[in-house]
């Protein structure tokens, strides 16, 4: 045997070695930090609580997973109000070519179910949404290292309200924003990326893409070019029967811009199109006047109108 092969051998036997060892040392960590993790999270969450089923370790190109984690509501533990399928925290080496170390963190087919149980608790509840500590169990879930690019994959949103009426269904969502950890930038100034794409109660779409400060306080702000496409207007029912105003088929699509600031809310669109839509106003009964003691107690019949399906576009501002 040649002196050159005997040495390629070993640089292949050393690096084969190295490469077992980064194996195992990676496995042995995957449940203390899965472990660290959940703790962590659950610390920082007020009202919520996480659970982690699996996490694994990628040490050789800085990331990690978690599988099949789950968020519940602690007053309303069943169903979870979120499902993580996969879970994915890396190094933005992008960023590190700039001298930032910050994180990239991908959401791999998130699912979202609330009910009317969820939404009262929260309304009837001491602390906000905001202040539950949200933003801090997401960087937990980064080692605490800054966000700077986040991404949605596949997400999936349910909302069922209280009665017979379909569930609100978003689906296939993709999301995409980066350079979030950028500097502290001036009022309505919007340095990062943000692009959404979905299905919306199962036959509209939503489109949506511009610019976001995730750093502006006390929310965010964004300001990007929206477009929805064939949405069903049934699916409000339980919203609009809250009002006495029945919706029945119809669609509905527009295109314009939205800005959205802590400051400011702007929505201009260029095209709003109805199509074949019925509503039905019921006005609600009235005490009766009594003219007469001892008389009968007739109850008025509901006032109602009703608007026959129509088609019709034009040009909107709000400010």
């Amino acid at each position: 045997m040649s002196h050159t092969r005997r040495r390629w051998l070993w640089v292949f036997g050393t690096l084969g070695l190295l490469s077992v060892l980064i194996y195992g040392i990676a496995r042995s960590m995957d449940e203390p930090m899965r472990r660290y993790l959940e703790r962590q999270v659950n610390h920082r969450l007020t009202g919520y609580t996480v659970q982690i089923r699996a996490l694994r370790v990628h040490p050789w190109i800085g990331s990690f997973e978690l599988y099949d984690a789950s968020i519940v509501q602690d007053a309303n533990p069943d169903p979870p109000v979120t499902h993580i399928a996969r879970l994915v925290t890396s190094i933005d080496w992008r960023a590190l070519l700039h001298r930032r170390l910050v994180a990239d963190i991908i959401f791999d087919r998130p699912t979202v179910y609330l009910d009317l149980k969820n939404v009262r608790t929260e309304a009837a509840g001491d602390v906000a949404l905001k202040d539950r500590g949200w933003q801090q169990a997401l960087e937990a879930l980064a080692f605490d290292l800054k966000i700077n690019r986040l991404r949605v994959l596949g997400g999936d949103v349910t909302y069922v309200d209280q009665g017979p009426f379909k569930p609100l269904h978003l689906s296939r969502l993709n999301l995409s924003a980066d350079n979030i950890r950028n500097v502290q930038s001036q009022e309505r100034v919007y340095p990062s990326n943000i692009h959404l794409e979905g299905v919306v109660f199962d036959t509209g779409s939503v489109w949506l893409d511009g610019r976001a400060d995730f750093l502006a306080e006390p929310h965010l702000g964004v300001e990007a070019a929206l477009r929805l496409d064939q949405v069903a207007l049934d699916y409000f029912k339980p919203v609009t029967e809250r009002y006495n105003l029945s919706v029945d088929q119809g669609t509905l699509s527009l295109a314009g811009a939205v800005e959205y600031a802590p400051n400011l809310t702007r929505l201009v669109l260029d095209r709003v199109l109805v199509q074949g839509v019925a509503l039905e106003y019921r006005h609600p009964p009235t005490p009766p006047r009594w003219s007469r003691p001892g008389r009968s107690r007739r109850p008025r019949r509901p006032n109602r109108w009703r608007v026959s399906p129509t088609r019709s576009s034009g040009s909107i501002a709000s400010m």
